[in-house]
Order: structure tokens, then sequence, then C-alpha cells
């Protein structure tokens, strides 16, 4: 318990002579399970572009495009309430 509150302390001062000597921060790095989620992620894109025979970037601007139809539908039907 002790070493937690003493990790606590060391952080933030860390932290506090980082950001005001050369104005950086410490950041937590992902866990190998969220690395191994967006990897999945990525490969489930790329395999949906494959399948539709589009490019990744293709694929990304096309679901894009989407968005933005859907964006201004909602638009239209709030001005139209």
């Amino acid at each position: 318990m002790q070493n937690t509150k003493c990790f606590k302390a060391v952080y933030e001062r860390a932290q506090t002579i980082l950001e005001t000597t050369f104005g950086l921060q410490l950041q937590e790095l992902p866990s190998k399970a969220g690395l191994d989620q967006e990897a999945a992620e990525a490969a489930a894109e790329v395999k949906k572009a494959k399948k539709t025979g589009r490019s990744l970037a293709e694929n990304e601007e096309g679901e894009l495009d989407q968005a933005r139809k859907a964006a201004i539908g909602r638009k239209r039907g709030e001005l139209l309430s």
C-alpha cells in the first residue's frame, strides 16, 4: 500500500519536472490486450476492403462518405422538425 502512495508522488513530481523543463508529459502505454484488439480491427478492415475489391483508403473514404450523409440527414430532420 505504501509503494502505491510513493509511486503516485514520484509520478506527479516527474510530470511536473518534465513539463516545466521540456514541455513533455509521461503517457501510459496501451496494454497488450489493447494492441491486440487494434490489430484485429485493422485486419478486419483490410479483409473487408479485399472482399469489396476496394483499397483500404477507398473503403475508409466510403465509410466517411456514409457517415457524412447520415449526419446531413439528421440535420435535415432537425430543421424540418
